[in-house]
């Protein structure tokens, strides 16, 4: 093949490209030997709102107001600590599984994106809305136990079925008789 010209590369390669180059690494930060039980998992949306208004000594700046709609959703899980179920026999083919109260595990799946944002016309006086600093907290403790509440006749359910499951599966005949700490002294 020719030579080529003035140095410019014949065969179609760029004369200037980009190399580029990306790693990760990744450790065990910690280890903690958990026995959670997670018996219901719940997909969960809301909004978050901020709003921001500009002020000179103290007094609002008309048009100077930011305000930001967060839209949010994850997988709420809900469960209990598995290491604190009691299981007790009552007779011979009867056992009693005390279920301690329900907990908030955590979420998984969590996603945020801006639903809408409104700046009045000075709205650059006042500072940008930080979306992320937005998403922390999220969901509050409230919410956590607004959802536990919302949901504690499911997860009563499905806490039944979980320890049935297991019993059965090892000895059919054997009848359990559950107790909630959500509703002490009501053997169901």
């Amino acid at each position: 093949p020719p030579a080529p010209l003035f140095g410019i590369i014949s065969s179609g390669d760029p004369v200037v490209d980009t190399k580029a180059e990306s790693r990760t690494a990744l450790a065990g930060r910690s280890l903690e030997r958990s026995q959670e039980v997670v018996v219901l998992q719940i997909g969960m949306v809301g909004i978050k709102d901020s709003t921001q208004i500009g002020t000179v000594f103290g007094v609002e700046v008309p048009g100077s107001e930011r305000a930001v709609f967060l839209r949010y959703e994850f997988d709420a899980k809900l469960g209990f600590n598995g290491e604190d179920v009691q299981i007790e026999a009552v007779a011979v083919t009867s056992e009693r599984v005390t279920i301690p109260e329900f907990v908030f595990i955590g979420f998984d799946n969590w996603n945020t994106e801006l639903a809408a944002e409104t700046n009045g016309v000075l709205s650059w006086t006042t500072p940008e809305i930080d979306q992320l600093a937005m998403s922390h907290g999220i969901p509050t403790d409230d919410a956590q136990q607004q959802i536990l509440d919302d949901y504690t006749d499911l997860l009563t359910d499905q806490a039944k079925v979980f320890y049935t499951q297991i019993v059965t599966a090892i000895d059919p005949t054997i009848e359990l008789e559950f107790m909630f700490a959500s509703s002490p002294g009501a053997a169901e």
